[in-house]
């Protein structure tokens, strides 16, 4: 059984682990691991904690993760103090490669302030969790007035195309690698 709840402090290294374990095998230089923990894990786990949840299994472990960042003025503004330093101290190509992932979600800040990023691993998939999450920072973010998402997700990531579609995303913008896809509610 699965369980969703809100972010815990103890949650940090096991939503570190599955951000390197669900990310592409190629990424596993330690300039790439610390591009994907700057990225897509640590500012949100630190600077919006109260808009993370946890999915877990029967020992409270967890298995998967919701991110959120609800506020893109506030999230760029910390992000380029606090997280661009690091991203630039680990390589030029990491430093680009921050400033490009923020050039996406800026183009859509008026209509889509908050963006996400959902990752569960592999063994916990297609177990309801993904669904779960979702409607769990849905609620969340109901509750802060906010009512649209955005997201960034590689084209060739059928499966993860497939579940945002059926959950009621649909692609805004389709780039070559990319879809930008939004969901109101």
């Amino acid at each position: 059984m699965l369980y969703v709840r809100p972010y815990d402090e103890k949650d940090k290294n096991d939503f570190r682990h599955i951000c390197l374990e669900t990310a592409s095998p190629t990424s596993k230089t330690e300039k790439q691991k610390k591009l994907l923990l700057t990225l897509y894990c640590d500012y949100y786990t630190e600077q919006e904690p109260q808009n993370c949840f946890a999915l877990t299994d029967e020992n409270d472990s967890a298995v998967g993760y919701i991110l959120c960042s609800e506020n893109y003025e506030r999230y760029k503004d910390t992000f380029n103090k606090l997280y661009m330093p690091k991203l630039k101290k680990s390589g030029l190509l990491n430093f680009f490669h921050g400033k490009l992932d923020m050039l996406s979600h800026s183009m859509y800040k008026k209509e889509f302030p908050a963006h996400l990023h959902i990752d569960i691993l592999p063994e916990y998939q297609r177990m309801g969790g993904g669904t779960a999450l979702m409607t769990a920072l849905k609620h969340h973010l109901k509750e802060k007035n906010i009512h649209s998402l955005l997201l960034a997700v590689d084209a060739k990531n059928i499966k993860g195309v497939s579940f945002y579609k059926k959950y009621g995303f649909s692609v805004y913008k389709n780039f070559i690698f990319n879809y930008i896809m939004t969901l109101n509610f």
